[in-house]
């Protein structure tokens, strides 16, 4: 079954790692955001999700002849206060591997694509508490351990309200003064945006 594209609303972003790929923890590297999203645009998106992935269970215990399949959990969490109550907000994991190899032996390269609020290529460190959008894609998937389910890929975010990373600051934060007939940067983004060359069905744009 053909992944699904999806387009956020505004949301929180929560450890994002969206400039550079972490590979504390998988070799490949991988770009993550969870991204938490309000009560009522959470429903929304947890409605068009749970739609299509019931859609592609269905395909895939016709793949496999069965009648039912183990099911994995949905790639969200619900968020909860200090005292344990639940804020009606949740937390949508979206990630994507920055390099993959694939069946035929074949290894390629991905990013995600970072543009500002007017839609301008960018390279400013994203970090914890941004107001972004998120472009990605809701992927199918089944192994034989865990069963059936889908994660969520981050393509691209647009940031609405930028926060720097902990750690970091201005240029004159740091005691650098503007120096004339040095370099200054373009604007856009690092390196060229490789992306998955698999095919995406319908989009969803909230």
């Amino acid at each position: 079954m053909k992944r699904k594209s999806i387009t956020t609303p505004t949301g929180i972003a929560i450890w994002p790692k969206l400039n550079e790929p972490d590979t504390r923890w998988k070799a490949e590297g991988e770009y993550s955001v969870n991204l938490r999203l309000s009560a009522e645009d959470s429903a929304k998106i947890i409605k068009m999700i749970e739609e299509y992935a019931d859609t592609a269970y269905s395909q895939f215990c016709s793949q496999q002849g069965k009648n039912k399949l183990k099911r994995h959990s949905m790639p969200w969490t619900e968020v909860t206060d200090e005292s344990g109550e639940e804020t009606g907000e949740f937390d949508f994991k979206f990630k994507l591997k920055a390099r993959v190899e694939t069946r035929q032996g074949e290894v390629f390269t991905q990013k995600v694509g970072l543009f500002d609020s007017k839609g301008d290529p960018m390279n400013d460190g994203i970090g914890g508490g941004s107001k972004l959008r998120v472009a990605g894609e809701i992927n199918p998937w089944f192994t034989a351990s865990l069963g059936f389910g889908v994660s969520l890929w981050v393509r691209a975010v647009q940031v609405i309200d930028l926060i720097e990373p902990k750690g970091g600051g201005s240029a004159k934060s740091f005691g650098f003064s503007s120096v004339d007939g040095g370099f200054t940067t373009s604007g856009e983004q690092l390196g060229e945006d490789e992306t998955s060359s698999f095919d995406s069905d319908d989009s969803a744009d909230f």
